[in-house]
């Protein structure tokens, strides 16, 4: 079953969705229509036992994302300073769903990954890339800062002195330097659309409430001390030894077989 807009798609495939920005002859920048469609997406996902994993890419072999619509940031350069802090309070939202929702977003990183669209594909929990991909922190080079929770992701994927390095230089990074910085999970060199389905169908098939719950958790490894986090882990344990899918865990160890796990 598939959705499309204007300048998205939407494709649904058993557990795993695929959300792409179909704007290739404009490199896949965002417009505000792309941005509302990816946070409804986010939204669906979320409701009810549909989706387990939601992929992120972008149309083509060339761009993942470029970032916003220059077009559009021309036409609201006048706009400051109500309207523009109202659109980027919206994006702030976009960010903070991929990095919360208990669905498991993995981000299929084909080419150019610029600006805001940089930030897109680094918020996912992990980031699939091609080696022809790059990684942009031009913000300094247009007079900006960075957005979409950059400064929250950077240094806590990089760490400060490098994030310092990328973004006051407004740096671009190939592939493969990202992946040895520690910003992409897996760097392919074929298909990075049907890698990213398969990484999201395997996570898609396991255990639905334990793995959102380890992903909240370690949303909060930065900000939580150590008593904090047994906390947390204490209550997420509980929590998941009282499922089925525990029980089924469990069951298919003993009789020595994969387990088969239905989200409950």
């Amino acid at each position: 079953m598939n959705d499309q807009g204007d300048g998205w798609l939407l494709a649904r495939d058993g557990k795993v969705w695929t959300f792409t920005i179909n704007r290739p002859e404009t490199r896949n920048s965002l417009t505000w229509e792309v941005r509302g469609a990816l946070l409804e997406t986010i939204g669906a996902a979320e409701r009810g036992d549909d989706c387990n994993a939601l992929v992120l890419t972008g149309a083509g072999d060339k761009a993942f994302c470029s970032g916003g619509d220059v077009g559009n940031q021309l036409a609201s350069l006048d706009d400051w300073p109500g309207d523009t802090m109202e659109r980027l309070q919206f994006i702030g939202e976009i960010a903070r769903r991929i990095l919360t929702t208990r669905v498991v977003v993995v981000s299929a990183v084909n080419g150019g990954a610029f600006g805001g669209g940089c930030f897109m594909a680094l918020a996912a929990d992990i980031v699939v890339a091609h080696k022809r991909a790059q990684f942009g922190f031009g913000f300094a080079k247009r007079g900006l800062v960075p957005d979409w929770a950059g400064f929250f992701l950077l240094p806590r994927l990089v760490g400060l002195a490098q994030a310092k390095n990328l973004v006051l230089r407004g740096m671009t990074l190939d592939a493969q330097r990202a992946y040895d910085m520690g910003m992409i999970a897996e760097l392919v060199d074929d298909d990075v659309r049907a890698k990213a389905r398969e990484v999201a169908g395997e996570i898609a098939a396991g255990p639905r409430i334990a793995l959102a719950m380890s992903k909240q958790v370690l949303a909060r490894s930065f900000e939580t001390g150590l008593d904090g986090m047994l906390t947390y882990e204490m209550l997420a344990q509980t929590v998941a030894r009282r499922t089925e899918d525990h029980k089924e865990g469990v069951q298919s160890f003993f009789e020595k077989r994969p387990p088969v796990f239905k989200g409950k």
